[in-house]
């Protein structure tokens, strides 16, 4: 006598949670690599960059300056004060010594300069780091000539510096520290959550069909009184739970090292931000990231249902993975919100969702709306993977691990199996 679908659940999702966590591929993909590798790499970028910049600030690039001048000695002394190193020379030599990289920029007189103003030209290789420094020093050192010229003429003219200047204006941030590291997390943590519960269900999802065929397992599974339904709520649940526990390690591992790294930097170029979250908005970010794990599982665990091993699994899973990434990747506009149109996308609705509870701005009814919509699909999807697996021949194993034959088993076409199979 069959027992009830949901009573052999529970048995069933022990069983797949003891192989998975006996599998290291699983473990180290789903548990390891969000806590160590996107604060490894958020690390090593910000280390990068320091020693970047550090070598960017130690570096004394030469630069070649040509006769013609109006103060040729002033020139110099600005040149040096920004940390170059001169070298007087001709337009024509200097040009050919920043071509073959000799120097890394020349600055000459402009012959096109309007009669009694001073005009300068600045020669240099782009392509070079010496280069660009050497030419972004120059216009400093340049622009700061200009600007003293211009103070010493205007007592002559009986115009103030203050008159000269015409109209100014100022910026005054409203936003408070939190509010500002909020808004940096805001748009931070999402795309990497995402890609995150999508690894953690990825491998689990394949291994949920095409690693007990390959163990050869699954034909034991089906010859069992387990429901197909019950297998698929178990296996559902399975590929979940690890999607659910990879986000949210690695939401918590952001959180910590994130401001940790980014918060001494943005100190010492004068920002005051807090990245404190409170606890509102981390439930409503993880409960975002729960609803993301619950609809990439179950669209996983359909494409992966008919995979007969690894490399099929791959095949088939890897167009739906790419397919719920990818618009994550155009949504760091900081200005867009959840609306009535994308709330029927459910790995969107989830994204925007958690960028606004962040933000600690959420959209009560619009989230709400979304809720019912992804869990809506994650219904359909979990019918479909049921439909599938119904027609599984329990001795040879699922047709093909072909979109065709997907195709196929949601028509409720069924496809003859050889002679000497036994139909589960």
């Amino acid at each position: 006598m069959r027992s009830p679908g949901w009573r052999v659940v529970p048995r069933l999702y022990a069983r797949e949670m003891r192989c998975a966590l006996r599998d290291r591929t699983i473990v180290s993909n789903t548990i390891l690599l969000p806590v160590l590798m996107y604060p490894f790499v958020i690390w090593l970028a910000f280390t990068v960059m320091s020693l970047v910049m550090s070598r960017s600030q130690g570096l004394r690039p030469e630069v070649g300056v040509s006769a013609g001048f109006t103060d040729p000695s002033a020139t110099i002394a600005a040149l040096s004060g920004e940390g170059l190193s001169v070298l007087e020379t001709d337009s024509s030599t200097g040009a050919s010594m920043v071509a073959d990289g000799t120097l890394a920029a020349m600055v000459s007189p402009s012959s096109d300069a309007p009669a009694g103003l001073q005009s300068a030209v600045v020669l240099y290789d782009g392509s070079s780091e010496a280069g660009r420094t050497a030419a972004g020093r120059a216009e400093d050192a340049l622009s700061g000539m200009r600007e003293r010229a211009v103070r010493r003429l205007l007592p002559g003219i009986g115009v103030t510096p203050l008159r000269w200047a015409g109209f100014r204006m100022r910026t005054a941030n409203t936003a408070s520290s939190r509010q500002m590291g909020s808004f940096i997390l805001s748009l931070m943590i999402p795309a990497t959550f995402v890609v995150m519960v999508s690894v953690g269900c990825f491998y689990t999802a394949i291994d949920a069909f095409a690693g007990e065929r390959e163990r050869a397992t699954f034909e034991t599974l089906l010859s069992t009184s387990a429901p197909r339904f019950g297998i698929i709520a178990s296996k559902y649940l399975y590929v979940a739970t690890f999607g659910v526990v990879s986000g949210l390690l690695n939401l918590g591992a952001i959180a910590v090292s994130v401001p940790a790294m980014l918060a001494p930097l943005l100190r010492s170029a004068g920002e005051s931000i807090s990245f404190e979250l409170g606890a509102g908005q981390l439930a409503t970010a993880a409960g975002a990231g729960v609803l993301l794990a619950l609809f990439l599982s179950s669209g996983m665990l359909l494409f992966a249902c008919v995979a007969r091993n690894f490399k099929e699994g791959q095949a088939m899973v890897t167009p739906f993975y790419l397919a719920a990434i990818l618009p994550v990747m155009f949504l760091q506009t900081p200005g867009l919100e959840l609306n009535p149109v994308l709330k029927v996308l459910p790995v969107v609705s989830s994204v925007l969702i958690m960028r606004s509870g962040l933000q600690g701005a959420v959209d009560v009814p619009l989230s709400l709306a979304s809720i019912f919509t992804t869990l809506a699909g994650v219904a359909l999807l979990l019918l479909a993977a049921a439909r599938v697996l119904r027609h599984e021949e329990a001795v040879t194993g699922s047709f093909s691990g072909s979109p065709s034959a997907l195709f196929r088993r949601l028509l409720g076409r069924t496809v003859r199996a050889p002679k000497g199979t036994v139909n589960g």
